[in-house]
């Protein structure tokens, strides 16, 4: 999929999509190109409620959410390579200008 064909058909994730329901809490998913990598990688914005104690957003702690992120992208979009990033809510809108 080439970049320019995102929005015609960009990924879609809720976080009712997943099948997540351990910590942390999720606000929302947000998808974007990641610029410096190939055509076929996707960032995914995970954005968490503020607060969220940053022990929860490292690796190990996030493996069974970024395993659950990537199944269900895989189900729509096997050709994307998602790269995953947490922010929190304010962090986020900080970030993109506007609220998750």
């Amino acid at each position: 999929m080439q970049r320019d064909n995102l929005s015609a058909q960009e990924p879609t994730l809720k976080p009712e999509d997943l099948e997540w329901s351990g910590e942390p809490t999720i606000v929302d998913i947000h998808f974007d190109w990641h610029d410096r990598l190939e055509d076929d990688t996707v960032r995914v914005w995970v954005v968490v409620p503020d607060g969220t104690d940053e022990a929860q957003l490292v690796w190990p702690a996030v493996e069974p959410l970024e395993d659950a992120i990537t199944d269900a992208l895989r189900k729509s979009h096997p050709e994307l390579v998602p790269v995953i990033l947490y922010r929190t809510t304010s962090e986020y809108g900080a970030e993109h200008g506007a609220s998750a």
